[in-house]
């Protein structure tokens, strides 16, 4: 467990930061009184460096809306919500959105790009939680700077370019509109500002990279 004068315990609700290893492999954040961390691999990580008692369980991603309730792992769906603590859901990603939040009783997690959040995948992850959120976090993801759509993209989001034509896309203030509107308070929510496409040393970053990209994996476990 973390020391409690850490920086990650003096946190507040907002932007914060990643705590790195030596390797800038592994990064870590613990979510101030809930017990719960969050964890994150990046394009340094290798796999003997992952947990494996337990794994970390991941569904198949389909950039959709769907949030499970205890999947064994392996499942299509791009949400879940895991009432074993004991457990690590996870999602993985490469410039989308993870979405992490915690509960007295559940852990949940979401991959939300920006189908999935016009879908409605966060509204459906919050909906799924048992209990009330202690703790929301919008884990590192491709930044509005890096991330020029087009308008159809904007209008699947109900956003209303400035200009004519392609614009950018926040994805972490559509996801935090997203839960102010399911009822998340701002007071618990945790945003980290690290952007998978122009950190490169860091983060995988399919916009960056194309086909040569790797995934960073982000997941909650109890500490």
């Amino acid at each position: 467990m973390s020391d409690p004068g850490s920086p990650e315990r003096q946190a507040r609700p907002g932007r914060v930061r990643l705590r790195w290893d030596d390797r800038m492999a592994l990064a870590s954040f613990a979510l101030p009184g809930t017990g719960f961390a969050l964890r994150v691999a990046g394009r340094n990580a290798t796999e003997p460096a992952l947990p494996d008692d337990p794994p970390i369980t991941l569904l198949r991603q389909v950039h959709g809306c769907e949030v499970l309730m205890d999947p064994q792992g392996g499942e299509t769906g791009d949400g879940m919500v895991l009432t074993d603590l004991s457990r690590r859901p996870g999602v993985t990603v490469a410039d989308c959105l993870p979405v992490l939040a915690v509960t007295d009783s559940a852990m949940g997690v979401a991959h939300a790009g920006w189908r999935g959040l016009a879908a409605g995948v966060v509204r459906n992850l919050v909906s799924r939680l048992p209990g009330t959120p202690l703790a929301v976090a919008l884990g590192p993801c491709i930044c509005a700077s890096c991330y020029t759509v087009g308008t159809e993209v904007l209008d699947a989001l109900g956003i209303r370019p400035d200009s004519p034509g392609a614009g950018r896309l926040d994805l972490r203030e559509c996801a935090r509109h997203r839960l102010l509107l399911a009822g998340v308070g701002r007071e618990i929510i945790f945003d980290f500002r690290d952007c998978t496409m122009c950190m490169p040393l860091l983060y995988h970053s399919y916009r960056r990279d194309r086909e040569r990209a790797g995934r960073n994996l982000v997941w909650l476990e109890r500490v």
